[in-house]
């Protein structure tokens, strides 16, 4: 799947994988002070609800 983005996610939002395309996408999400910390996996829900820079 290297034309098209792809991504996998849990029941809780938390991002668990990404091909080149889908970590280009959700680079935000990645890069949000949202986070817990560096080891734990990014959460969508958390993101959008949470990222000051959303406000």
């Amino acid at each position: 799947m290297a034309t098209t983005r792809a991504f996998v996610r849990n029941s809780r939002l938390h991002v668990l994988g990404t091909n080149l395309l889908g970590s280009v996408l959700y680079s935000p999400v990645f890069g949000s002070p949202t986070r817990a910390s560096d080891v734990s996996p990014p959460n969508v829900a958390r993101f959008r609800f949470l990222d000051p820079r959303r406000a």
